[in-house]
């Protein structure tokens, strides 16, 4: 039975896009398909007033976590992740996922809104 997969929903679509590095039609794959172990974000997302550095981290020194900022799920070539990524206006999805030996992590997000603190907040003041 295959499930069905609604059109964009990512995390559901992760779970069974999984797919062996070396393919085998028409007999048993040998062993288990291992899958990297995701990457972790060190700074939670979350609203913030004056910027931020968002920091991840894996948990494999050879392990290259791969982000993107535009798309839903990191590609290969996507930006490898050296050190913190500076935020500074706006609102920016962070989606990861770590590429190593094995296959590809799932893909895991945190957003992040930054208040611009240089325009005052309008409050509509209701009279009665």
């Amino acid at each position: 039975m295959i499930p069905e997969l609604a059109a964009g929903d990512e995390c559901r679509f992760d779970q069974f896009s999984r797919l062996f590095r070396h393919p085998t039609p028409g007999r048993l794959t040998p062993g288990r398909a291992r899958f990297a172990p995701v990457p972790q974000f060190v700074t939670a997302g979350g609203i913030f007033t004056n910027g931020v550095s968002v920091e991840m981290a894996g948990n494999s020194p050879v392990a290259e976590i791969r982000y993107t900022l535009d798309v839903p799920r990191p590609p290969p070539r996507s930006i490898l992740y050296t050190g913190p990524i500076v935020l500074s206006v706006g609102s920016t999805t962070v989606r990861a996922r770590i590429w190593a030996e094995t296959l590809p992590s799932d893909t895991v997000s945190q957003s992040y809104t930054i208040l611009d603190t240089d325009s005052p907040l309008s409050v509509p003041i209701c009279r009665s």
